[in-house]
């Protein structure tokens, strides 16, 4: 395989590793002059154990409660993070705990070395097979270092968020959160859309048979209509399958938000479209969905009857 940079390769082997149940270090590199040519990315179980304890899992190892007097006494974990932590403060609020594991080195010999050939970064070896357990659960493996935090793209979706004045509270369910960003020609921010895993998951296997749209909803600030997708359980319950914020209400801005949400759910439209009487949403339907009934709101034709 071939990549254009470095990050690319590294970003590939990293899902990988997501997927398959490890977690990712880089290890040996290789400069010419200034210019680096090579870079090997390994599991982080590479080293070797220690000699002492025959590569023994290391149990928990509670910190001493601290000394009243100023000594620093904290350590830099080169490994994983501590699994948990715990704090007992007392009327001083002097002392302090925490409960630490230590990840278990095993020499694991997965790697994949990539070497810049011809402005390309180009794999080389690779080695599969691990010499420990991995993770075999998914809702586990997100945890270990190299999958923790929030990639480039969602950090700049949450600084669009707050730029709007937006909350920009954030909780990564799963590696499936979708959003697109649509922007004018001053660099501006025209239209938002943004779907979670779950939703996206529940649309594809049962809840794409009716979906309600509406723009009634407006922010404080910028004036921006707020348009929520919303379907409806088995249980009669609504619940979210999308959002996104249109700077003006045009034909042109729904066709690109009925269009990222097309993008978002693999290219399966609803089976029923439900919107007020908007003629801009109904020739956007038309044109995104053609094979998708479009249905008026009944609480709008009430409410201006």
């Amino acid at each position: 395989m071939r990549f254009d940079t470095l990050q690319i390769a590294k970003d590939h082997y990293n899902n990988y590793a997501l997927r398959m149940g490890f977690s990712v270090k880089m290890n040996t590199s290789r400069r010419t002059g200034n210019v680096l040519v090579k870079q090997q990315f390994c599991c982080n179980k590479y080293k070797k154990p220690k000699a002492d304890d025959g590569g023994a899992e290391a149990p928990p190892i509670l910190d001493p409660i601290p000394d009243p007097r100023p000594v620093d006494t904290d350590e830099e974990m080169e490994d994983e993070p501590p699994i948990f932590a715990e704090e007992e403060a007392g009327a001083s609020k002097k002392k302090k705990k925490r409960k630490r594991e230590t990840i278990k080195q095993t020499q694991c010999k997965a790697k994949m070395l990539v070497k810049l050939m011809d402005g390309r970064w180009e794999v080389t070896y690779f080695v599969r097979d691990h010499n420990h357990p991995l993770v075999n659960r998914p809702s586990l493996s997100k945890y270990l270092r190299s999958h923790q935090g929030i990639s480039p793209d969602e950090k700049e979706f949450l600084r669009i968020l707050y730029n709007c004045n937006l909350t920009t509270g954030y909780t990564k369910t799963d590696p499936d959160f979708f959003y697109k960003v649509k922007y004018d020609e001053e660099d501006r921010v025209v239209n938002i859309f943004w779907v979670d895993g779950l939703a996206r998951k529940a649309y594809a296997e049962a809840y794409h048979d009716c979906i309600s749209f509406d723009t009634t909803y407006m922010t404080n600030m910028y004036n921006m209509p707020f348009a929520p997708f919303i379907g409806i359980n088995r249980h009669g319950q609504s619940f979210m399958l999308g959002c996104a914020f249109v700077r003006q209400e045009l034909a042109s801005s729904f066709d690109w938000v009925f269009g990222a949400f097309l993008e978002a759910m693999d290219g399966k439209p609803p089976n029923n479209f439900i919107t007020d009487q908007d003629g801009a949403m109904r020739q956007s339907i038309q044109s995104i969905f053609p094979t998708t009934v479009h249905r008026c709101c009944r609480w709008h034709i009430m409410k201006k009857a």
